[in-house]
């Protein structure tokens, strides 16, 4: 169990993590959700004993005033909602409060541009390669570049995610083990070419103290640990901007959109590019043929690098 901070005002807190009602990769996120939830609670003298759905109501409408996205706001009411759901079920509220508390809707423009080839190399180009810093972030825009993969997917793998498999001819393969939203293991593969392979491992090979998981911490305080989502916001964020790419609708996940549109650009196969987003409905992915009508200049990922 991971080592969340305990909460006694109510112990029900600590109990929900307790009982496993959130699963292990989400226990820090709803930890740090929750945190906040208990802050806002103690600042506004409310007692957790003692809610109502009209004091969740109230904290909706405080996070939406805090200038947060559609879905940084959504992911501290799911943890509220989820707490007070599993609360309710356990008898230690005598109704479910959070039941009627809705998440927001993203503005209609909110949908993500994918990269230009030419603007995810220039944010390359800014990086100090002598540094493990460097060659981390390196190695992380282009796997999530070419592979379409989340944020929350890359900072989960681990060196034992990695296997090298051959075909007929003897070419090696090599391949990674991760975990797609909604997953609960890593129940699926994606294959990266040699040359991101090498980049890869170029970064792990030099890493100062290499741990299990791949992409990890160079901070002191969390030396060696795993990289969260918002870590890797935060390095596609620095790097983007010494690119002096300047659009705000182009973040981390624009990566994933990069990988998609590239992919249908030259295969034109809407099946292939469902199969690499891991999308459960081709509807989900069809809004992938309107990006890739708008980025004439995205090439195919193949070519990255």
């Amino acid at each position: 169990m991971a080592n969340i901070t305990p909460y006694t005002d109510p112990s029900f807190i600590k109990d929900y993590f307790v009982s496993n009602q959130v699963d292990q990769k989400s226990r820090q996120t709803y930890s740090s959700a929750l945190r906040r939830f208990v802050s806002w609670c103690n600042e506004n003298g409310l007692s957790l004993g003692n809610l109502a759905d009209r004091d969740l109501l109230i904290y909706r409408e405080y996070l939406t005033d805090q200038e947060l996205s559609a879905s940084t706001i959504n992911g501290y009411i799911s943890a509220v909602k989820s707490l007070f759901k599993w609360a309710w079920e356990n008898e230690f509220y005598p109704t479910h409060i959070a039941q009627n508390i809705r998440t927001v809707k993203a503005p209609k423009d909110y949908r993500k541009d994918p990269f230009k080839k030419g603007e995810i190399l220039g944010m390359i180009d800014t990086l100090d390669l002598d540094t493990e810093k460097g060659r981390r972030d390196k190695a992380m825009i282009l796997l999530m570049a070419s592979t379409g993969l989340r944020t929350q997917a890359v900072i989960g793998i681990t060196m034992s995610d990695f296997k090298t498999e051959f075909k007929a001819d003897g070419t090696p393969v090599q391949l990674i083990r991760v975990q797609h939203k909604g997953q609960v293991s890593k129940d699926s593969i994606v294959t990266i070419g040699e040359t991101l392979f090498a980049v890869m491992m170029d970064y792990y090979n030099q890493k100062n103290d290499p741990t299990e998981f791949f992409f990890t911490s160079i901070s002191r305080r969390n030396k060696g640990q795993a990289l969260t989502t918002k870590s890797v916001r935060q390095a596609v964020r620095q790097a983007k901007q010494r690119a002096g790419v300047s659009d705000d609708r182009k973040t981390a996940h624009s990566l994933r959109h990069f990988a998609a549109t590239a992919l249908l650009e030259a295969t034109g196969d809407v099946q292939r590019v469902k199969t690499m987003l891991n999308h459960s409905a081709s509807t989900d992915t069809g809004r992938y043929t309107r990006m890739a009508g708008r980025a004439a200049q995205v090439q195919n990922h193949i070519d990255l690098i």
